[in-house]
């Protein structure tokens, strides 16, 4: 979890991807964390395995995953079928529970976490 966090609290911009096009502008730019804002059940274990080959987190936005949610099969499938750092849940409701798959989840907070919109030239997706 500290890896995470000090990856948070290092970079002012987070980059999200939301579709293919994107994926590939933020494996070549200079980020050490990628929010995953796309993708389905079959397709999420690459996208993951993508995002970790370039040595960056990868955290999963479960709740924009078609076929997943935020219960707690979901959650054990990520950590088993894919190599996801953390989730990062719409709502914090179960998927935030302690789990045996020991993934770790990024809540929500008004200030806690801000996403910013970075400027058009790197933007990534």
């Amino acid at each position: 979890m500290r890896k995470i966090m000090e990856e948070l609290e290092d970079c002012p911009v987070i980059a999200a991807v939301k579709d293919e096009k994107g994926l590939e502008e933020c494996l070549n730019m200079d980020v050490g964390m990628v929010f995953v804002l796309y993708g389905t059940v079959c397709t999420i274990g690459e996208i993951v395995k993508r995002i970790k080959d370039q040595g960056k987190i990868a955290v999963v936005h479960i709740d924009l995953i078609q076929g997943l949610s935020g219960k707690d099969a979901a959650v054990e499938f990520l950590k088993t079928y894919t190599r996801a750092d953390g989730i990062w849940p719409k709502r914090c409701g179960r998927a935030c529970a302690p789990t045996s798959a020991k993934l770790r989840v990024i809540p929500r907070r008004k200030r806690s976490l801000r996403v910013l919109r970075p400027a058009p030239a790197a933007r990534c997706g």
